[in-house]
């Protein structure tokens, strides 16, 4: 059974009526159905998102899903319009991966494995300088070195996943058992150290185009084991008795100050918007919701009675701490980067007066869940967050498109032929021949192919048509609108084109053959008389030539995609074979569309079938009886449906060139440009980062009215969430397994969200409503995620 996410009316769980700023008798300004619009300003996420301290990983996991949701509407774009587009899509500093080769079924490292600093400016090459040891017994550095991103084997395909990716589509696959990405870091030469702190601590790297600084070295065995480093929006000194530091950090105004220093200069104390701190050198420390970072200490030295300098403080604000440790996850402010890894490479031991030394270092990420980017989704890593991987577009060309529909016992198939004219083609559900072409029972009424014979003479067979092909391309449904025996003429009316082709001589051999030269555009045909030598004498006539130069019912469409019609016993069967281009990655395929009778309602039903080089069959979404979409390596599509009650409709979208993603790497601020939209616009978007300062937990939130705020977890497991409810006596009181709460909450002009389950498993599953916020009906101020089995899967309206 596949578990799936619903949504119905928080009131079954009771716990709505005690929240901060509202009751269940006011009436809140906002409204899910505005979700995430009331957290974003001018394309910026405006608040913070909280977990609490002490929270399980789900309710970590369920804050990335809502920051993730929330990062891809945190973009500012503009629209340019015009009459069309190429449909390409550029980054701005970024690397389109593949070459144009990412076809269906490829994987996004096909022709681009890896990206260097030729390749991107934030990887450029540095220098590790390290000339200052505050012990002097360390050793100096002046080593340049290289950064490489290597391009995990993630697959570009059509997807659809119940739970990640309902609705079926294009999308970059960054699965749990592929390296998503492996950065390396390779000094020219070897960094030499000893193993004591103060050798490498101070020193400045630039890693991925941002500046960090070395807090704290450890070791293991005389060999390199962990490095700490720092980086923040700002990096300053600050100066006991100066003026206090006014600075707008993470959207939010703070005041700083040096107290004072400690003479082992080993301690910064601190005053953060009034609040006293001590700050350990090299260490990391929330105080008043902003991240700051100590890195040097100097404390006042004076002379001859005199201060020669006063104590100082170099600090880092908004400060994100990373810890490296061989052989470990990623730590980022505490936490860890799970599937992370880091290794230092080469590694050698300090001796007795021999350096240990260091070549460079590997970080590799593999997601513990899959992620599917759809077209415009970007991931951005999560480990120094400086670069992302972005789904910019599905480059497609032009497209040709066939109808096959049915009710009770007509149907039809529609397509453009290659004059670029609609061409149609009826079914018919005939009791003797089970499907044929045309609308009716009746000769008068039937479309006949090369080969068939309407039984019957001239007076039975006027009003018959056929399907004229000419030089195996254009097709066309031509009608004899009269058999003139007395003059040996025919008259005929092309229905796709819409002429009359009036009074053609008919020339008979005598071997009851009847030529018939159509006129200029057209050719001759030939039919063949049965019972006579001339039209009347004749008691049937067949098809036996209506494809000059040709062979049978084939022929092409606008796009040089190849058609075959043939009668089976059953009914109509359509071969398609898709135009081949010059790609030689993708190949193309041919599949048959079969019309025949269902044995049950005798009604004309649509089978599908497919011989090679299909890249992708999945259903088209998540409901109970979806149709089935099969697509093809050049791109094409068809969505059918086997079900008896289900089976009247085929559709097929033929792509003249192999279709293809374009994938980047870039800056994860990088804007694109390009792109046709559907009203034949281009739009170029800038995503808009959220800062990792809005990452709290509870801890770190003194006020939970005094900016917007995205609170997950009940509130037994945060303190933030249980602030908004009012601090509830009993915490987990109205809560059950299986629901989740979904709340939002006035606080006079700023606004709450309450992400909360009755387990840590539902708290996570809510999150992914707000993850996939599109794909829900969200509606009034509270709603409430049930677990479900994806028979019953519904989202029912707030009342």
């Amino acid at each position: 059974m596949k578990v799936r996410k619903a949504i119905k009316r928080i009131a079954a769980l009771g716990v709505g009526a005690t929240m901060i700023g509202a009751t269940m008798m006011g009436a809140l300004a906002a409204d899910l159905n505005q979700y995430p619009g009331m957290f974003i300003k001018d394309g910026q996420f405006q608040g913070i998102l909280v977990i609490g301290k002490e929270a399980q990983a789900t309710d970590t996991i369920g804050m990335t899903n809502v920051a993730l949701g929330l990062q891809a509407a945190a973009k500012t774009c503009t629209q340019v319009c015009s009459s069309g587009g190429s449909g390409a899509v550029t980054v701005d500093k970024g690397v389109e991966l593949g070459d144009d080769n990412i076809f269906y079924g490829q994987n996004i490292n096909v022709a681009t494995t890896s990206v260097d600093g030729g390749d991107l400016d934030f990887l450029e090459d540095g220098t590790f300088d390290d000339n200052e040891d505050a012990s002097g017994d360390g050793y100096e550095n002046e080593v340049d070195y290289e950064q490489e991103i290597t391009i995990g084997a993630n697959e570009f395909n059509f997807f659809q996943d119940d739970d990640d990716f309902p609705n079926a589509g294009p999308a970059v696959l960054l699965d749990t058992s592929t390296t998503m990405y492996t950065y390396t870091l390779t000094f020219d030469s070897p960094v030499e150290y000893t193993d004591k702190n103060a050798d490498l601590q101070g020193v400045n790297i630039d890693i991925q185009g941002r500046t960090y600084t070395i807090t704290k070295a450890r070791f293991s065995s005389k060999k390199l084991d962990e490095l700490t480093l720092q980086s923040g929006e700002t990096s300053l000194w600050l100066t006991k008795g100066d003026e206090p530091l006014e600075k707008k950090i993470g959207g939010v105004e703070h005041t700083i100050e040096v107290v004072g220093v400690n003479q082992a200069e080993d301690k910064c104390l601190l005053k953060v918007d009034g609040i006293s701190t001590t700050i350990n050198k090299g260490s990391t420390r929330n105080v008043g919701g902003v991240d700051i970072g100590v890195i040097d200490v100097v404390a006042v030295n004076t002379a001859g009675g005199q201060t020669m300098s006063p104590d100082m403080c170099k600090l880092t604000l908004g400060s994100d701490e990373i810890v490296l440790k061989h052989n470990n996850k990623v730590q980022i402010n505490g936490d860890d980067v799970d599937d992370s890894k880091v290794v230092f490479n080469g590694l050698v031991a300090a001796g007795s007066g021999t350096p240990g030394e260091v070549s460079g270092m590997t970080i590799t990420f593999e997601p513990d869940e899959d992620v599917y980017l759809g077209v415009g989704d970007a991931f951005i890593d999560p480990v120094f967050q400086n670069f992302k991987f972005y789904f910019a577009n599905l480059k497609t060309s032009r497209e040709s498109d066939v109808q096959f529909t049915a009710s009770g016992k007509n149907g039809k198939i529609t397509l453009v032929n290659s004059d670029n004219q609609d061409l149609e083609l009826k079914l018919r559900q005939n009791t003797a021949t089970s499907v044929v072409l045309g609308d009716g029972d009746n000769p008068k009424n039937r479309i006949y192919i090369e080969g068939q014979t309407c039984a019957g003479n001239t007076d039975t067979c006027e009003g018959a048509s056929f399907l004229f092909t000419k030089d195996d391309k254009l097709a066309r449904v031509i009608k004899i609108t009269e058999f003139d025996e007395d003059n040996n003429q025919t008259s005929f009316r092309d229905l796709t084109a819409g002429r009359d082709i009036t009074d053609k001589d008919v020339t008979f051999d005598g071997a009851r053959n009847a030529t018939i030269n159509l006129g200029s555009g057209y050719g001759s045909i030939r039919l063949v008389l049965t019972g006579g030598v001339d039209f009347s004498t004749a008691t049937a006539i067949t098809f036996a030539d209506v494809t000059p130069g040709g062979s049978g019912a084939s022929f092409k469409d606008k796009d040089d995609n190849e058609y075959t019609i043939t009668m089976a016993a059953n009914g109509v069967q359509v071969r398609i074979v898709e135009y081949q281009d010059s790609e030689t990655l993708t190949d193309p395929s041919t599949f048959f569309v079969n019309a025949s009778k269902d044995g049950t309602d005798n009604e004309v039903q649509f089978r599908t079938s497919f011989d090679a080089n299909t890249a992708a069959e999945v259903n088209a979404d998540d409901g109970d009886s979806a149709d089935t979409i099969t697509v093809t390596e050049k791109g094409s599509w068809v969505r059918y449906n086997t079900d008896d009650d289900k089976d009247d409709k085929v559709t097929v979208k033929l792509y003249r060139d192999s279709v293809y993603g374009q994938v980047f790497i870039a800056p994860t601020g990088a804007s694109s440009t390009g792109g046709t939209t559907k009203a034949g616009c281009t739009e170029s978007c800038t995503v808009n980062p959220i800062p990792s300062t809005a990452n709290k937990f509870d801890t770190e939130v003194s006020n939970a009215r005094a900016q917007n705020v995205i609170a997950i977890g009940g509130p037994c497991a945060n303190s933030v969430t249980a602030a908004l409810m009012n601090n509830p006596e009993v915490c987990y009181e109205g809560f059950e397994a299986g629901k989740a709460l979904i709340k939002l909450v006035e606080t006079g002009d700023k606004v709450a969200l309450i992400v909360a389950g009755g387990t840590g498993m539902d708290t996570q599953l809510a999150s992914r409503i707000l993850q996939n916020y599109g794909q829900y009906k969200l509606e009034g101020k509270e709603m409430v995620a049930t677990t479900v089995s994806e028979s019953s899967l519904k989202v029912n309206k707030v009342q």
